[in-house]
């Protein structure tokens, strides 16, 4: 299921053969054997060919207007049944469950025997709507699959008794990892690529001249990417060993993460090693071989495969399995995006880790072969497997949208010519790198990756902060994220609309904690430690090809609050609509803050709510989370902090006492232009000429309900009454102490219980229900003319 709107709604569809295909849609929850009269159908729509095996299309139900028949009903369901070159659901047996050995298991899209798929539509008030949203699901990541929950949400609320079924679901960024790869999943895909182009695909490696380097096994293996990636395509991602290349190797991941019918059984154990740990083949030429990760020489020479072995097969058989727990919930994620509308924008990790961080980053990659290679595959299966369903108006209409597909199509044809025929393709090529701002060209020609999904009440804008970015010098400054007057509309919203949701992949304010002090310590240990290792000889690191990566790298020093001039912009711009909601993703931790912010002398404040969830599966760094959660300085700043600041489109209107010493970062914030300073924390007589031209104040939000109304699962153990201190009775106090003292090490050390009030760590969705209550109560700005002292 993808764009759903009033006039019409689309599905996304990938089959092995060339397929025709029609939707047709029913009203309420139907069974497929007595559907009763349709709603409405799509005319034929025959698939687009992309690979031997390979078919992709978007089919789209049009209804009322000029296409006749009414419009979908706000928060109704429709049931929808699908035909394949005359097949339908039930003839596919894709409503009856199946549970084929070695393989995901396969669940009826109906949630019941019989049953077909459904949606509902968005609600006609604010109060009814019911929003999901996701990022960063990782195949070898840890924990369970958050998607997999929303899938039980589905299944309980299916009917939509209660209105709590999901209208819509955002997925906010790093649908896959691109870079992050299990070394055991990499054979399958590679293999899957190949099945579904009907050919092995060639790439252009810098430094092998001789010919096209063919995407398989033989030449470039599973674990030893790493070098070819951070030395010659001049990546910075860090776990890189099974790097995703070529277009098939893309496709395929999309499929596995999708669908449970793409699967062959991974080996495991001594056939696993077996398969992955073994010197290169005699076949590779000697210039492609010096450019893999050499791990004979690591550890020590020609007969240093098994020493390799000895020290990574443990690794690669625990990653295994957390890849199996990943695979097992595949078919519950391919019945929650069957009966959920689903709207979906990248991140980095689609192509690589630090996409386009910042214009030395493009300058050494886009100048590389390879580099160009890798993210024009990405993009490419981006285009097809994501953005295609998102707004398909925009690929269907002429423009650059349409074009990339057409390109696109005949890239993947070319490139599987000769080598000659392949570089006569060399202006489709170019047509694609200028689509995708890796070559100059006409801003027109650019594909347009952010949309809009106009609702009843409320209008959501999703913002592509990968593609048109703004970049200050050729060095490593942070971009602006978008041009916010392209992606933006106008305020205030119309046609009725309330609300305005923006899906910004990174988060527009996160905690301060992590944000203000632990970024930019972590970048400075980064900064250290890559100097420190780049006074030596890069060619020594046999076992770490590329080294460490710098500390703007590492830190991923591209957030909004990496540019403050660029996202006070967005928020004045976001404060025109007074109520605005943020979704994003990409932290690895989740959280709700709030933000107030006032124009000028305006007394009525617009609050700019942000909600994030991240991760879907990929834990946060756990020594980072065992820091927070152990050093009570850092928990107690985490919970009373609140961050406002005063700002000028100038210099600081501010005036210091005679005498008056303030630190030198806040002196220099003072003259910048835009001048963004703390409210708090000035000398006592200082004074203001000119009121701030705006205003701002940040809160984390943490759920305070009593421990009694959490759900059970979250509930502390509790203390029994025969456990309580009795401070008059000495001989109760030595067994109270240990009562305490078990309790408090069950939470400490238990899996079930962690804290969860105000910044979750654990993986997690996030399901968004309006009730108003923060949108209420807005604190009164502190007087213009005032500071903190």
């Amino acid at each position: 299921m993808r764009r759903v709107e009033a006039a019409a709604c689309s599905f996304w569809l990938c089959t092995s053969e060339p397929a025709t295909v029609t939707v047709t849609l029913y009203p309420g929850v139907r069974m497929a054997n007595n559907p009763g009269a349709p709603f409405a159908a799509s005319p034929p729509t025959e698939l687009r060919k992309f690979g031997e095996r390979l078919y992709l299309g978007v089919v789209t139900v049009e209804l009322g207007g000029a296409n006749g028949g009414a419009p979908l009903t706000p928060g109704a369901i429709y049931s929808y049944d699908v035909s394949i070159n005359g097949r339908t659901l039930t003839d596919e047996g894709l409503l009856e469950d199946q549970n084929p050995t070695g393989l995901p298991r396969r669940f009826a899209l109906g949630y019941v025997s019989g049953r077909l798929p459904s949606f509902v539509t968005p609600a006609p008030t604010l109060d009814g709507l019911r929003i999901a949203h996701a990022s960063c699901r990782k195949s070898n990541g840890d924990g369970p699959d958050a998607l997999a929950w929303l899938d039980d949400w589905t299944d309980e609320h299916f009917s939509n008794l209660d209105g709590e079924r999901i209208q819509q679901l955002f997925l906010t960024g790093d649908q896959i990892y691109a870079d992050d790869v299990a070394a055991c999943l990499l054979p399958m895909l590679n293999a899957l690529g190949i099945e579904l182009l009907g050919r092995e695909e060639r790439v252009v490696v810098d430094g092998v001249s001789d010919s096209l380097v063919r995407v398989n096994a033989t030449s470039l293996p599973a674990l030893r990417r790493r070098k070819l990636v951070r030395d010659v395509a001049r990546f910075s991602s860090t776990e890189c060993d099974n790097h995703l290349i070529g277009f098939g190797e893309f496709a395929a991941m999309y499929l596995a993460a999708w669908s449970p019918h793409v699967w062959r059984e991974i080996p495991g154990g001594e056939a696993l090693l077996d398969q992955l740990f073994r010197p290169l083949s005699d076949g590779v030429p000697p210039a492609l071989c010096a450019l893999l990760t050499d791990w004979e020489g690591c550890h020590g020479g020609r007969e240093g495969t098994s020493a390799w072995r000895e020290a990574r097969g443990a690794e690669v058989l625990a990653e295994r399995e957390r890849v199996i727990a990943w695979r097992n919930s595949v078919g519950r994620v391919a019945r929650l995006l069957a009966n959920v509308p689903t709207y979906m924008i990248w991140d980095d990790h689609e192509i690589t880790d630090d996409w386009n961080l910042n214009q030395r980053w493009r300058n050494r990659v886009y100048r590389t072969a390879l580099g160009k290679e890798i993210v024009r595959n990405g993009a490419m299966a981006y285009a097809l497997f994501q953005a295609w369903g998102n707004d398909p108006a925009a690929f269907a209409t002429q423009g650059p949208n349409r074009d990339f597909l057409d390109d696109t199509a005949r890239f993947l044809a070319t490139e599987g010519l000769d080598d000659d025929g392949r570089r006569e393709g060399a202006n489709v090529i170019d047509r694609l790198d200028r689509a995708l701002g890796m070559a100059s060209g006409a801003p027109n020609t650019q594909v347009r990756w952010h949309y809009q999904v106009p609702g009843p009440r409320h209008l959501v804008v999703v913002l592509d902060t990968r593609t048109r970015r703004k970049f200050t010098g050729q060095g490593i400054a942070p971009p602006a994220l978008i041009d916010s007057g392209e992606q933006l509309p106008k305020s205030p919203l119309v046609d009725g609309r309330e609300l305005l949701i923006v899906v910004s992949p990174p988060p527009v304010i996160g905690p301060f904690v992590l944000e203000s002090l632990g970024a930019p310590l972590f970048q400075t240990v980064g900064d250290f430690l890559y100097g420190g290792e780049h006074a030596a000889i890069r060619a020594e690191r046999l076992c770490e090809p590329g080294g460490h990566v710098t500390g703007v790298e590492g830190a991923d020093a591209e957030g909004w609050g990496a540019n403050e001039p660029a996202r006070e912009e967005l928020l004045q711009r976001l404060a025109g609509f007074r109520r605005a909601i943020v979704l994003s993703g990409d932290v690895h931790y989740a959280y709700t803050m709030t933000v107030d912010v006032w124009i000028g002398n305006d007394p009525n404040g617009a609050r700019v709510v942000q909600l994030t969830s991240s991760p879907a599966r990929n834990n946060f760094l756990s020594i980072v989370e065992a820091v927070l959660r152990r050093h009570a300085l850092l928990e107690r700043y985490q919970a009373i902090d609140v961050p406002e600041r005063l700002a000028w489109k100038g210099k600081a209107s501010i005036v210091l006492p005679e005498g008056a010493q303030i630190k030198p970062g806040r002196r220099a914030r003072m003259r910048r232009a835009p001048a963004l300073v703390p409210a708090a924390g000035w000398p006592a007589g200082t004074t203001i000429d000119e009121p701030p031209d705006w205003r701002w104040r940040a809160r984390l939000v943490r759920d305070e309900r009593p421990e009694s109304q959490l759900p059970a699962w979250a509930q502390r153990p509790q203390l029994s009454p025969e456990d309580e201190l009795v401070v008059e009775k000495p001989a109760t106090h030595l067994r109270a102490y240990r009562a305490i003292a078990a309790r408090h090490q069950a939470c400490a050390l238990g899996g079930g219980y962690r804290q969860l009030r105000q910044m979750v760590f654990a993986t997690n969705v996030g399901v968004l229900a309006l009730n108003g209550s923060l949108f209420n109560n807005s604190p009164t700005p502190r007087n213009g003319n005032e500071l903190g002292i």
